[in-house]
């Protein structure tokens, strides 16, 4: 026997717009930053000391975790070159540190 649970989007809304849910989101964003410092390739160590995560909320005021880098050539590193392989450093950190993980599409937001 399989049972569902649906979750209605206001009840989502009361469970994720807490402050228990901002400091998960956060302990995830470190611990993925975590994993993708440790797996940057370094070369001068620029890309690896651009890497950053925050925790904070988007522009409707809902929760979120970013992990990025600020580096011009980050997708480089991420989505490979002419004579560079993909690393896929950032995707891979969140997939590592969480239950279900879809990836953007390249370019998206």
């Amino acid at each position: 026997m399989v049972s569902f649970i649906e979750i209605f989007p206001s009840a989502a809304e009361e469970v994720t717009d807490t402050a228990e849910c901002r400091s998960f989101l956060a302990r995830i964003a470190q611990a993925a930053l975590d994993d993708a410092i440790g797996a940057a390739p370094v070369y001068s160590g620029q890309y690896q000391s651009s890497l950053y995560a925050k925790a904070s909320d988007d522009d409707k005021g809902k929760p979120q975790a970013i992990l990025g880098s600020s580096s011009s050539f980050w997708h480089f590193v991420e989505y490979g070159a002419l004579e560079t392989p993909p690393y896929h450093i950032l995707g891979n950190a969140v997939a590592g540190n969480v239950t279900r993980y879809v990836d953007l599409p390249k370019g998206g937001d």
